[in-house]
């Protein structure tokens, strides 16, 4: 959802707030990452591996020690009181660690990372929560996307350049004229880097809105003084939701194995002669390939991570075992590496697979909560992050006596272990919170992001109603779910939605005459029925027939998707007329759930009537096909269809009672609430809206 006033709305708002609080949030990001990044660089070119791992360890433990104090403060501090104070702590640190990384210090460079770990700490719930102060609610959402946009920008940048910034050289002899002969030019240039990027850091804290705080201390309790204990307490208590607590060990074990990758690439590249720059862009092309990911990733609900989680990280785990191929291939002469490819490309492909697997459980983790809570468990969850970046750092002490190219292979051999010992079966077996979570499957997955190409799909309504059964043969008897049906693609469309719930379509007979229909008739399980409206005595027979197999089956457990209408819009509204289906239905199963899907946004497609002509499903498919081939795929034009889901027992009660009337009118009255004149959606991203009928 945009909030009202797009950017405009923003400016209003306070742009200058947002563009301060965005550079002071982007400055420490890249600061943290450009130091981090280039001890890990300059440890791997002196083959001090140990110090890597170290590292790494120090700059997560701050946030293990000191999460629950750095939210206290946050909450009982002004939060320009705090970010000035821990800006101020991060430049002294920097003027310090840059003179460490000149003379190699690594005493000092460990405790730099320490304490620039310390003051991320305290940095992070400060900014974070100076946003709700700052910005109107409807706002809140689009600020911290433009602020998170800004950061991950950073991330790259800081990890992108300190490569190339240690491999600068002093040219110029101005060092030896300074008496500093024999120091690498390079790491002059990243401490005064760090330095001068850690000033304008502090200069923009300085100039950051002032808001008093607003604290209470009944509501907020004593003060955490235990620390690591109190957020253990907290996670402790969470494994009683056992989707919540899944979702955070996955969450966390991503961000485990991300840190010593990231440590693994400069290896590797140190190993094959690659200059740290090169290493950088490595390092940049897997962080490129997680925003990929995650663009793919947000096309799908906070549930999808139910049917994203194994494939995604069996991608990842196998692109990770291909990565430590790359000794094996040739260097290649001339212009083309084929090694330098390979690295590349692969770890490319880490990163899509991981934006992939990390965006919907960061999602759930933010949805999951009460709106009292999610503040707590969210700290829960950087918590339980950097417990296993401390604990997978202090593994790396071991894994890097290994050749780099091996540690790959360790990497991806072990999220195949974390997903086929620990995920498989805890995800089988965990109950689904809603019936969103419960519709979601693979096949689902697939389906909508071929829609995606065209339609742009909302729904509203699953996330409120209770789950489907998880199994078929609990004596339950199953979902009736009724779609009304403005055009032919809305079966597909309202399918993608609901695939986890295996609904057993019923279809016109003749629309699944086509021997693509005839396949997917067979694995979707469709019950064809005759158009009532036209069957004529002989044909009557074989309509009662098709309506007790699905009585039957609705019996069994099973859920059948029905539509009452029988037939495809031949206007602007649904008429189900004197159509008894739904009626003999729930006569004979009062007991079923009953689902009522409405979808708009249809009318006016090449599926629909609108266009005066009968649509052709095939023929749909076919034109769509060249559509999206002619539009170079990105640049579809999209049509904006909403689908809305609700639950009701009327019509059960109704049937009791008789009245079949009474259900077609209740039908009509669901379906029509969204009436439209009919939209035209140009085929071609040249061409203007209302240009004429397209699907």
């Amino acid at each position: 959802m945009r909030a009202e006033g797009g950017s405009k709305a923003v400016d209003r708002a306070g742009g200058g707030t947002l563009v301060i609080m965005g550079s002071c949030y982007a400055l420490g990001t890249f600061t943290d990452n450009f130091y981090k990044q280039a001890a890990i660089l300059i440890a791997a070119s002196t083959q001090m591996t140990d110090m890597q791992s170290i590292a790494t360890v120090l700059f997560s433990l701050p946030f293990i020690l000191f999460s629950a104090w750095a939210g206290a403060v946050s909450d009982r501090v002004a939060k320009k009181t705090v970010v000035v104070a821990v800006k101020t702590l991060e430049f002294s640190a920097l003027l310090i660690g840059g003179y460490m990384l000149v003379t190699g210090n690594w005493i000092g460079i460990l405790t730099v990372m320490f304490c620039m770990g310390a003051q991320s700490t305290f940095f992070s719930p400060a900014i974070n929560g100076s946003i709700p102060e700052n910005f109107p609610p409807q706002l809140v959402p689009r600020a911290n996307a433009l602020i998170k946009l800004a950061s991950t920008a950073a991330i790259l940048a800081g990890m992108a350049a300190a490569g190339f910034v240690l491999d600068w050289r002093d040219s110029s002899g101005f060092l030896v004229r300074l008496g500093l002969e024999g120091q690498e030019f390079g790491r002059v240039a990243a401490a005064l880097v760090v330095a001068v990027v850690a000033l304008a850091g502090l200069l923009t804290a300085l100039i950051l809105r002032y808001k008093p705080v607003s604290f209470s201390q009944e509501g907020a309790g004593a003060f955490p003084w235990s620390g690591p204990i109190a957020s253990f307490k907290l996670a402790w208590n969470l494994r009683r939701d056992r989707s919540l607590m899944f979702v955070l060990l996955a969450d966390a074990w991503f961000f485990g194995i991300a840190a010593i990758a990231v440590i693994s690439i400069a290896n590797m590249a140190a190993e094959l002669g690659y200059s740290k720059s090169l290493a950088g862009i490595m390092t940049a092309l897997l962080m490129s390939g997680v925003a990929v990911g995650s663009l793919i990733a947000g096309r799908f609900s906070a549930s999808s991570w139910r049917f994203l989680l194994i494939p995604a990280a069996c991608g990842m785990a196998g692109m990770l075992c291909l990565v430590g191929v790359t000794p094996l291939l040739p260097e290649g002469s001339g212009g083309l590496n084929p090694q330098l490819l390979w690295f590349g490309t692969t770890l490319l492909f880490v990163g899509i697979c991981g934006g992939i697997y990390l965006i919907p459980l960061e999602s759930f983790i933010q949805v999951r909560p009460d709106a009292d809570k999610k503040g707590r468990v969210i700290a829960v969850s950087n918590f339980l992050s950097f417990v296993a970046m401390a604990l997978f750092g202090a593994a790396f002490s071991i894994i890097s006596r290994l050749p780099p190219a091996l540690t790959f292979v360790v990497y991806g051999t072990a999220t195949f272990c974390f997903i086929f010992v620990f995920a498989r079966k805890r995800l089988r077996d965990l109950e689904a919170a809603n019936l969103e979570e419960s519709a979601s499957s693979t096949l689902g997955m697939w389906l909508r992001f071929l829609l995606a190409l065209r339609y742009s799909v909302s729904e509203t309504g699953l996330e409120s109603l209770p789950p489907a059964p998880k199994k078929r043969n609990d004596g339950k008897p199953g979902m009736l779910i009724l779609p009304n049906h403005p055009a032919l693609i809305d079966p597909v469309i309202v399918y993608s939605r609901l695939a986890g719930l295996a609904p057993r379509p019923l279809a016109d007979e003749r629309q699944m005459n086509g021997l693509v229909q005839k396949a997917v008739g067979r694995i979707a399980g469709v019950v064809t029925i005759p158009d009532s409206a036209q069957a004529g005595r002989g044909d009557m027979g074989r309509v009662l027939e098709s309506l007790r197999a699905v009585t039957e089956a609705l019996r069994q457990g099973e859920n059948v998707l029905f539509y009452p209408s029988g037939r495809v819009y031949r206007s602007g509204r649904e008429c189900i007329g004197n159509n008894a289906g739904v009626f003999r239905i729930l006569k004979e199963a009062p007991e079923a759930r009953v689902l009522l899907v409405r979808t708009s946004g249809l009318w006016g497609s090449s599926f629909s009537h609108a266009g005066g002509k009968t649509p052709s499903m095939m023929g749909g498919l076919g034109r769509g096909l060249l559509a999206v081939l002619a539009n170079g795929i990105v640049f579809v034009p999209k049509r904006e269809v909403r689908i809305t889901y609700v639950e009701t027992k009327v019509l059960s009660d109704l049937a009791g009672a008789g009245d079949k009337k009474g259900i077609n009118r209740f039908l009509e009255e669901f379906f029509n609430q969204d009436e439209e004149a009919p939209v035209f959606v140009p085929r071609y991203f040249w061409q203007r809206r209302n240009s004429g009928t397209a699907h």
